[in-house]
């Protein structure tokens, strides 16, 4: 009789200590690196099943390191309504991936940021999520002179409202400044790209440059019979400038870039 009551009891502890081990599962995501933010480690088991993407914590497997040799997986969770990134920004993850074919926008913050990204995609917020993620200190978008597209700028503007205190937030904001002037510029006729462009009707008179490694460049100015007022062709360059006169009737470049007015 006492050898059934002893088996009994043993069965019993081991039901027990199967059961803190598959809550404990949830939180390592089956990851060699994991990053707990302060809401997880005051998040009790018995709720700490994970919720659907978009409405808690998501899971990101992120690379680092020189060469990306270093991999972690890593659930955020939600703070004070947007997801609380700064554990993980602290290992620098230069790419980051999200445990989801898509992630929904459900909150008002995620709802406000799908809408400013200018996405046609049945509100999935899946790349929003992993620029947020990502801080990479070679992120085209925060270095010197990159020009945003407006696509871009759209996309880097909703993901500023789910990450407001990224570490490149600064960087991403002067790059938005930049490209709310370009759109000024091309609007106003004094920003654009190569081809054929009607002085007077489509661009502005005046001088112009492009910078940066430019090679095979072709420039010419006409009049209204298609002459060539003047011309030049750069092979290897750093800067180029054109003035163009208001009696120009046509401004043509090929293999140039995009000018802009001289500073």
């Amino acid at each position: 009789m006492k050898r059934v009551v002893l088996a009994a009891l043993v069965v019993g502890l081991i039901a027990g200590c199967s059961g803190s081990a598959d809550d404990a599962a949830v939180d390592r995501a089956d990851s060699p690196s994991v990053t707990v933010s302060p809401t997880q480690a005051a998040t009790p088991s018995s709720t700490a099943a994970t919720p659907e993407p978009g409405a808690g914590s998501i899971s990101f497997d992120c690379y680092s390191g020189a060469g990306y040799d270093t991999k972690g997986t890593y659930r955020i969770y939600p703070k004070d309504g947007l997801l609380d990134f700064r554990a993980l920004w602290a290992t620098n993850p230069h790419s980051c991936d999200i445990r989801a074919d898509a992630v929904m926008a459900t909150t008002d913050a995620e709802k406000a940021a799908y809408a400013a990204s200018g996405y046609d995609n049945g509100g999935s917020i899946k790349t929003l999520y992993t620029i947020c993620a990502e801080n990479d200190p070679d992120d085209v978008r925060a270095q010197p002179g990159f020009v945003l597209s407006g696509p871009q700028a759209k996309e880097v503007q909703a993901a500023l409202m789910l990450c407001p205190g990224h570490p490149q937030a600064p960087l991403w904001t002067a790059a938005l400044g930049d490209a709310a002037v370009n759109t000024e510029l091309e609007a106003s006729g004094q920003r654009f790209g190569n081809g054929t462009h009607l002085v007077n009707a489509e661009i502005a008179p005046g001088t112009y440059v492009i910078e940066g490694e430019i090679e095979g460049c072709y420039w010419s100015r006409q009049d209204s019979s298609g002459n060539t007022i003047d011309n030049d062709f750069i092979p290897n360059a750093r800067r180029v400038q054109v003035t163009i006169d208001q009696s120009d009737y046509a401004f043509d470049s090929k293999g140039c870039g995009t000018w802009s007015p001289e500073s």
